[in-house]
């Protein structure tokens, strides 16, 4: 089981850092449209 839990976290982390990379490119964009 040991394994099995580590697996369940970097797939957690995982999902973690796609979130963060998508509400990024969202800001990104709405930088955009502010300044240009």
């Amino acid at each position: 089981s040991g394994s099995n839990s580590r697996e369940e976290v970097i797939q957690s982390l995982q999902n973690i850092f796609i979130q963060v990379d998508l509400s990024l490119k969202l800001v990104k964009g709405k930088i955009r449209e502010i300044f240009l």
